[in-house]
């Protein structure tokens, strides 16, 4: 009955009209049918008064048998009765009962207007015979000089008769005019609202995102008419949001697949969109979660001032942003730019990791100063001792060989460092073949230690070799490897105090041989270990030149690792020693 409310409404407004034209209608009729009866009895009572007027007046001048017959052989012909009152009000004949048992008549309203304007007319109750009757009275003059009324009435019962017949036939004709008009309305309001409750049904499959329904057997008419649009609606509805929802998906998947982090949030801050490079540079899994502010992940107070200044300027901010996270020196170019659209007002921010752009930046610079130094200084010796012979020392017997063998070790320092430059920029380059071929760790380690023999006795080192129960076989380069493990154990040896300890490893692993240089020396700071295979990088510059390195060695081991798809790894306690560890592919 709810949902079919306005089916109901339509229906017994529609009724309701009918109902109430029947009711004007069946008024008006009955009021007429009444109004013409009564002019119809009217008219007869005062003809019959009129013919009664000559009788009424012989009676009262002769009240014989004979005139008394007359008139009520005008009783007889019909249902009206005659009465006679004289001036005074007494009855001196009456048609339906004796006269001498009526009282005086003379306050009755028809006697007193018939007395007055000649005749008067009444409706009232009769208490004599106990039905309602119309009076009708007309004043005749008498002989004597004196005045007489004769007054004619008739029962209204056939008139009330009449009316209620009239009133039945006219509640049966609206009766039947009502449940006609209820189906007829019915009818109606059912072609009417049944389209409509079609679109409401639509309509709700629409808001729950179903395009699918249309509307079916729709009439030729206005609503027709309405309905066919509402499909059309439906139609273009789902071509657009298809459109829409493809587009959408391929902007997230964009968005989602860039490296750059990609927030967007409205004017409360609320985060709107969040990509997962976002989160990852935030170090927040939860960033994006709905109804969540942009600050409640981020305390970077850098970003809200871009934001606060986007919103101010109304224009693209760009700014780079440092923090540390983890110990950890990140940097991050931020490009944030205002948005409407929908409703909402908001900012987009792009993160881009600039880290290690700025961590690359900083070893270019950082190399081309050590590189400058490394190579300035055999050349400000040599240039040095070369003046001081040019000055006359080369004639000084005593010196002069001196000086030269000097000169002679700087070139060989200057050209060891120009030839590890060359070397690793083939390396790099890949102009630097490597011929890969099967090698057996624990023999090949064996061999190493044996080129080491003679430091490792001079300084007193305890080794010790762990190399298992069984042989590991890698695939690799057999000169670079040698360069590695050189390079390796030469370090060990030179910055391990004497009686040291120097353990030297060899170990398979799921996929990989690892052979591993353990030692007891001064060990690497935890600041500078992350930097240790940079260029002529040294934690200690002047023990490092003591010992007759180029800075380049542990740069070179590197990138011949990563040249034979291996890896290197160090750990390392200040004055604790270090351990590095190289892994190697297996070979098949």
């Amino acid at each position: 009955m709810i949902k079919n409310r306005f089916l109901w409404k339509l229906c017994l407004s529609f009724t309701g009209v009918v109902l109430v034209t029947a009711l004007v209608i069946g008024f008006l009729i009955h009021a007429q049918r009444k109004e013409s009866l009564f002019d119809t009895i009217h008219n007869n009572l005062r003809e019959k008064t009129a013919y009664l007027v000559p009788l009424a007046t012989r009676f009262i001048k002769n009240p014989s048998e004979a005139n008394r017959s007359a008139l009520e052989q005008v009783r007889r012909g019909s249902d009206t009765r005659v009465t006679i009152i004289l001036e005074n009000g007494k009855v001196v004949f009456d048609s339906e009962q004796p006269a001498e048992s009526l009282g005086n008549h003379s306050d009755r309203p028809e006697i007193i207007a018939a007395l007055k304007t000649g005749d008067g007319m009444a409706e009232r109750h009769s208490d004599s015979v106990n039905y309602s009757m119309l009076y009708y009275a007309k004043r005749m003059p008498l002989d004597d000089g004196g005045t007489g009324i004769v007054r004619a009435s008739i029962p209204l019962t056939a008139v009330t008769e009449e009316l209620q017949k009239l009133s039945r036939t006219l509640v049966f004709g609206g009766l039947f005019g009502v449940l006609l008009s209820l189906a007829l309305g019915f009818y109606v309001a059912h072609r009417i609202t049944s389209p409509i409750r079609q679109m409401t049904l639509v309509a709700e499959a629409m808001r729950e995102g179903d395009y699918s329904m249309h509307l079916r057997n729709l009439p030729h008419d206005e609503i027709g008419l309405l309905g066919d649009t509402f499909n059309k609606l439906g139609t273009e509805i789902t071509e657009r949001i298809t459109t829409l929802s493809k587009e959408k998906a391929q902007f997230r998947a964009m968005l989602t697949s860039m490296i750059e982090g990609v927030i967007a949030v409205n004017e409360e801050d609320e985060i709107l969109f969040c990509n997962d490079a976002a989160r990852k540079l935030m170090a927040a899994p939860d960033l994006g979660k709905a109804g969540k502010r942009i600050w409640e992940f981020t305390q970077l107070l850098k970003i809200r001032e871009v934001v606060e200044t986007v919103r101010a300027q109304g224009e693209t901010v760009k700014r780079e942003v440092a923090f540390l996270e983890s110990s950890e020196r990140k940097v991050l170019d931020v490009q944030a730019t205002p948005f409407s659209g929908g409703g909402t007002v908001g900012v987009a921010v792009v993160f881009h990791d600039i880290s290690e752009l700025r961590r690359l930046e900083r070893i270019r610079q950082d190399f081309v100063a050590n590189a400058s130094h490394e190579l300035k200084t055999p050349l400000t010796a040599i240039k040095g001792y070369v003046e001081t012979l040019i000055g006359g020392a080369i004639h000084d017997e005593k010196n002069n060989v001196r000086f030269l063998q000097k000169i002679n070790a700087q070139a060989d320092q200057l050209s060891a460092q120009v030839q590890d430059l060359l070397h690793l920029a083939r390396i790099e380059s890949g102009e630097s073949k490597l011929d890969f071929s099967e090698i057996q760790l624990d023999t090949f380690m064996n061999e190493a230690i044996q080129l080491h023999q003679a430091p490792i006795r001079s300084k007193r080192l305890k080794l010790r070799e762990d190399f298992g129960n069984f042989p590991v076989r890698v695939k690799a380069d057999r000169k670079a490897l040698a360069q590695i493990t050189h390079n390796l154990i030469d370090n060990a040896i030179k910055y391990t105090p004497e009686a040291g300890n120097l353990t030297l490893r060899v170990r398979q692993g799921s996929g990989y041989g690892e052979v591993e240089v353990e030692d007891s020396g001064i060990g690497i700071p935890q600041k500078d270990q992350s930097r240790i295979f940079e260029r002529f990088y040294r934690v200690d510059k002047a023990r490092s030149r003591e010992a007759g390195g180029t800075g380049l060695g542990l740069s070179i081991v590197k990138h011949l690792v990563q040249a034979m798809e291996g890896e290197i790894h160090v750990e390392s306690r200040l004055h604790s020693g270090s351990r590095f560890t190289v892994r190697l592919p297996l070979s098949s």
